[in-house]
């Protein structure tokens, strides 16, 4: 996997050495108010076992570039700080993503594990690192284990009013197994709450930097493939926080179930699915294509029209409402023409 950067990446001074046993990527762009509580509560870790802070800033404008250089001043045995140009972007979607962050830091993993935490998350659990470390050693058929995760909503989106812990599997008990087929059907992890081996890192091509939709999803099909499986440890240990201005949070409905429809089209080749596992993907995709058509026609009978009208005032409303009447002619097309 060779990442192609346009313009150098800074390495911060830093005294971090190699003995490193896990290495936690945190990558921020524009967070001052949260990079803080994340970074602190990394460094309150209570570990028998050395470890490394990948902090990768994304050119922030905020302050949070700022932030982060006051970090790595105070903690240069821990920190590594790469301070990125955003004419490095890789654009997702035609949009700027976090892309070129993400697998910088991938690629500068030291430890013989690795793990993330985002800038606007954090962890909760001071042994967090020391219980899914000792747990991967002495498990060596699994490949990463993950945990529970508290949902901590920021927004006034009512599909995330309810905080509660992260978890779609409901029926998961303590060292459930979770396989590759499993993972096909929704993503259960945390970001924050997983652990992997490097191992992982070693098998990627440049196909996941170019032409995955999502990196950590399909980083942990990657991981899962071959039979491999991942472990579920039941306990709360980290906060995944949602907030107005993050990727998916700020989507509309409707656009995050066509985005969800688009990773699961790209599954069939990217992993050259076969039997069942297409079955499974095929499933997804049916289930996804009937909450479009639903939202397609919540939107063409105008309540969004009514629901986002003390939001964004009469004239905003009026602009929504005139591109409902083009959601319903997609609608409708769809219908007549398959």
């Amino acid at each position: 996997m060779k990442l192609k950067a346009k313009y150098k990446v800074q390495h911060y001074p830093n005294e971090v050495g190699n003995d490193i046993d896990i290495s936690i990527c945190v990558q921020t762009y524009n967070q001052k108010d949260y990079i803080g509580k994340c970074l602190d509560q990394i460094l309150k870790q209570k570990t028998s076992f050395k470890y490394e802070i990948l902090l990768g800033e994304d050119d922030s404008s905020d302050g949070t570039r700022e932030i982060c250089i006051e970090y790595a001043n105070k903690y240069p045995k821990k920190i590594r700080l790469f301070l990125h140009d955003r004419r490095n972007n890789i654009p997702i979607n035609n949009k700027p993503s976090g892309r070129f962050n993400f697998i910088y830091n991938l690629l500068q993993v030291k430890g013989d594990f690795f793990c993330f935490c985002e800038g606007d998350d954090y962890w909760n659990y001071d042994l967090k690192l020391e219980e899914q470390v000792n747990f991967l050693n002495n498990n060596s058929d699994c490949v990463l284990c993950f945990a529970k995760a508290y949902v901590l909503n920021e927004t006034n989106n009512t599909n995330y009013k309810q905080k509660k812990p992260y978890m779609p599997f409901p029926n998961l008990k303590n060292h459930s197994k979770i396989f590759f087929k499993d993972l096909l059907m929704q993503n259960p992890f945390a970001t924050n709450t997983v652990v992997l081996r490097k191992e992982i890192i070693n098998r990627l091509d440049d196909n996941f930097i170019y032409k995955t939709k999502v990196g950590d999803w399909f980083l942990y099909l990657e991981a899962l493939k071959n039979g491999k499986h991942a472990s579920y440890l039941d306990k709360e240990m980290g906060v995944y926080r949602i907030t107005d201005t993050g990727t998916w949070a700020s989507l509309e409905n409707i656009n995050r179930l066509i985005y969800k429809k688009n990773i699961y089209h790209s599954f069939y080749d990217y992993f050259q699915l076969k039997g069942e596992e297409i079955k499974i993907v095929d499933n997804a995709l049916r289930q996804l294509n009937k909450k479009i058509d639903d939202e397609y026609m919540l939107q063409s009978k105008g309540i969004y029209f009514f629901k986002h009208i003390g939001k964004w005032g009469i004239l905003g409303s009026i602009q929504l409402w005139l591109s409902f009447f083009k959601n319903f002619a997609v609608f409708c097309k769809k219908k007549l023409f398959g």
